[in-house]
């Protein structure tokens, strides 16, 4: 996900440790109001990544939260999924080809959405989470 901003901000590493923190609440709560999207998931991991089986799609969800990056320049934010973390370690699958699967789905699988929603969260409500940390008012 990048972010292009438009005004010059400080874009500290407190904040941007923040920022990653946000993200991951937001997950959570679309994991558990979406909970019930989740078991079709599941058989269709063991389809396509066998190796992982013993994963379910919401602990993936949560590892590809945990592994989330943030590079950044003046005017710009890229917010991603650890491009070389494998799940499970020393498989053939990378974590962010699982967890693109399980936000956008395939031909005969429904998408979950949950990166999608939450990147859009994040750029939707850039500014009001950077006044929330620059005013320590954590909504």
């Amino acid at each position: 996900m990048y972010i292009s901003l438009k005004k010059q901000k400080n874009l500290t590493d407190d904040f941007l440790k923040f920022l990653i923190n946000r993200i991951f609440v937001v997950g959570l709560k679309y994991i558990k109001d979406k909970e019930n999207k989740l078991s079709p998931l599941d058989e269709k991991l063991k389809l396509y990544f066998p190796e992982i089986k013993q994963k379910k799609a919401k602990q993936i969800i949560i590892i590809g939260l945990k592994n989330l990056i943030v590079r950044k320049t003046e005017n710009e934010i890229l917010i991603s999924i650890n491009e070389t973390t494998k799940i499970p370690m020393n498989t053939k699958y990378f974590l962010k080809d699982v967890c693109q699967f399980i936000d956008k789905g395939n031909i005969d699988t429904q998408p979950f959405g949950i990166f999608t929603y939450v990147f859009n969260y994040v750029c939707e409500n850039f500014n009001k989470l950077y006044e929330e940390y620059s005013y320590g008012v954590f909504i």
